[in-house]
């Protein structure tokens, strides 16, 4: 089945950033310190820092997600399924399933811009912090992706019977 218009707006939204996220790192490399921010606490402070070879680190983790969630879409008949899987509503869900994976990849990619941005203007002196609102964006952006996903779900086994 071919892609819907909001499956085409996820991925070309996680796309872009993904590879916003690399050309950011590409570009502003060199002008980093030795020493930039690698680990955060809950509030989104800065409580570690390391050698700015940890961006490229990053990068790799960010690129291997992509990849992984990618092809996790292209695999959905092998997952274990909210509801009952039936003749009639296979399409659907595995539909439905491949669209939760573009979702989560979004919130993923958007988090991974947001750190790898925050590090840089942190290790330059431009920001403090994550931002204290931060674990609480990605948490509620996974929750929300997964809440859409599961209400689709229940809502689709509900008007079958």
């Amino acid at each position: 089945m071919s892609l819907t218009k909001s499956d085409w707006l996820l991925e070309i939204a996680a796309t872009i950033f993904l590879f916003t996220t690399c050309a950011m790192v590409g570009i502003r490399y060199s002008e980093l310190p030795t020493l930039v921010p690698s680990h955060y606490d809950a509030n989104g402070a800065v409580d570690s820092f390391s050698n700015k070879g940890t961006l490229l680190s990053l990068i790799g983790i960010n690129v291997f997600l992509y990849a992984l969630l990618s092809f996790a879409a292209t695999q959905t008949k092998q997952f274990n399924m909210a509801t009952e899987v039936t003749h009639a509503n296979t399409t659907c869900q595995y539909e439905d399933v491949k669209s939760m994976i573009r979702g989560l990849k979004l919130v993923l990619m958007a988090t991974f811009f947001w750190i790898a941005y925050s590090t840089i203007e942190i290790a330059l002196g431009n920001r403090q912090n994550l931002g204290s609102w931060f674990l609480i964006a990605v948490l509620a952006g996974i929750a929300v992706t997964l809440g859409i996903f599961f209400w689709r779900a229940f809502r689709q086994s509900a008007n079958r019977h």
